[in-house]
C-alpha cells in the first residue's frame, strides 16, 4: 500500500517504484495478440459522436473495425483515440482507448470482448440482456402508481428521483452517493436513470412517477423547462455532487416526522368537584408544583393511572379570573374534558412542541 495524493504529487515516485517492484516479483504477462478484451472505465453520450466509451485493454489487440460485446450492447469500432485525444488505429494491452461505434452507452465497469462478426456481437449482447431481464423478474418491483399509493398509506417514505448524468461514471458515483442518503424512515429511490441531456420522455416519466428530475452536468432546453412547468415537474441541475446530496438530504429531512416533545409544567391535587357535565368539569385544588395557565393540556391521574385528558379552559384565584397560578396556590378550574374528575385526583399539566429532524 502506498499513500498518494495526485493533487499534491505526494509519493507518486514511490508508487511507480512499488508498481515496478510488484511487476518484477509477479511477472504478469498479457496476451499481446488475438481478440481484444478489457473493461469499460468511462462512457457517455456525445451529441455528435453518439455513445462513446473509454476502455482499458487487458489482453489482445483492439483495432478499428473490430466487433465488441460490452454488457447488453455491442459495437463495430468506428474510431479509436488515445488518452490525449489523438487518433490511433490499434490499442495494445495496458493501453486506454476512446472507442466510438457502440449501439448504446455501455455500463461503467462492464467487461468487453472482441468477436468475429456483427451477428456474434448482436447475439452476445442479446444473451446478456436476457440474463439481466430474467434476474430483474425475480425482484419484486413497485410501479409509479404503486409507489404513490404506498407513500400515501404511510408504508414507505421515499423521495422518487429521475437521474440524468453526463457520463456513465458520473452516474455510478451519484447512485452510490444517493444510496447513502437513507435512514430507517426515509430514502432516495432512483426510479429512472440515464446518460445524456434531459429529454421530453424524462419529464413525462418524472410526472408519472411523482419524481424530482435531477440533472448532473447536463443541459435542458427552454422548451423542456416550459413543459416541466406545465406538468409541475421539478427540475434541479447540478455540477457538484456534494451540492446535490446536501439538497436531497434537506429534502429527506423535511419528510421525517417531527419530534414531539412533551414538558410537564405543573401538578395540581383536586380538593373539590363542584359541577360536572359531558364536556366540562368545574373543580378546585392546590398546585403541588410548577405553574399552570389557561389553554394548557392536562392528564387526569387516579392512583398513578391516567384516566383521561383535557384542556384547562379558565382559571380563578380568590374568585378572580387570572392568567396563571403558581406552586402553593389554591384555585378554581374549568376543565374541558369528557372524563370524570374525582376528589383526590391529580391533574398533570403539560406543553407540546414539535422539533424538525435532520437526516
Amino acid at each position: 500500500m502506498v499513500d498518494v495524493s495526485a493533487k499534491a504529487g505526494t509519493n507518486i515516485e514511490r508508487l511507480l517504484d512499488v508498481v515496478l517492484l510488484v511487476a518484477d516479483i509477479e511477472d504478469p504477462r498479457a496476451r499481446p495478440d488475438g481478440p481484444a478484451e478489457g473493461a469499460i472505465i468511462e462512457s457517455h453520450l456525445d451529441a455528435g459522436k453518439g455513445p462513446v466509451a473509454t476502455v482499458l485493454v487487458r489482453n489482445g489487440l483492439l483495432a478499428v473495425g473490430d466487433y465488441l460485446v460490452a454488457g447488453g450492447t455491442y459495437a463495430k469500432v468506428r474510431s479509436l483515440g488515445d488518452f490525449r485525444g489523438k487518433r490511433i488505429t490499434a490499442a495494445h494491452p495496458g493501453m486506454p482507448a476512446v472507442v466510438t461505434g457502440f449501439k448504446a452507452v455501455p455500463g461503467f465497469g462492464d467487461l468487453f470482448r472482441a468477436v468475429e462478426n456483427e451477428k456474434a456481437a448482436r447475439e452476445g449482447a442479446s444473451a446478456v440482456l436476457r440474463r439481466l431481464q430474467t434476474r430483474s423478474l425475480s425482484v419484486k418491483k413497485i410501479d409509479a402508481s404503486g409507489l404513490t399509493a404506498a407513500i400515501t398509506a404511510g408504508n414507505i417514505s421515499e423521495l422518487n428521483v429521475v437521474l440524468k448524468a453526463d457520463t456513465q461514471g458520473s452516474m455510478e458515483s451519484l447512485q452510490e452517493s444517493l444510496d447513502l442518503l437513507r435512514s430507517d424512515e426515509v430514502a432516495v429511490k432512483v426510479v429512472s436513470s440515464g446518460v445524456g441531456d434531459i429529454s421530453e420522455s424524462d419529464v413525462e416519466f418524472a410526472k408519472t412517477a411523482n419524481a424530482v428530475l435531477i440533472g448532473f452536468n447536463v443541459s435542458v432546453s427552454s422548451g423542456l423547462k416550459a413543459l416541466a412547468n406545465r406538468e409541475r415537474v421539478q427540475i434541479r441541475l447540478y455540477k457538484v455532487i456534494y451540492e446535490l446530496t446536501d439538497d436531497l438530504r434537506d429534502a429527506l429531512g423535511q419528510m421525517l416526522a417531527p419530534e414531539v416533545i412533551e414538558t410537564v409544567v405543573g401538578m395540581l391535587e383536586i380538593k373539590g368537584v363542584f359541577k360536572s357535565n359531558k364536556t366540562n368539569v368545574v373543580c378546585g385544588g392546590t398546585i403541588k408544583s410548577g405553574r399552570i395557565e389557561p389553554k394548557l393540556k392536562l392528564r387526569i391521574k387516579r392512583a398513578g393511572e391516567v384516566t383521561g385528558e383535557g384542556i384547562l379552559a379558565s382559571l380563578q384565584r380568590d374568585k378572580q379570573v387570572v392568567k396563571e397560578a403558581f406552586e402553593g396556590d389554591t384555585c378554581g378550574l374549568n376543565v374541558t374534558t369528557s372524563a370524570a374528575i374525582e376528589l383526590g385526583d391529580t391533574l398533570e399539566f403539560y406543553t407540546v412542541e414539535t422539533k424538525s429532524r435532520t437526516l
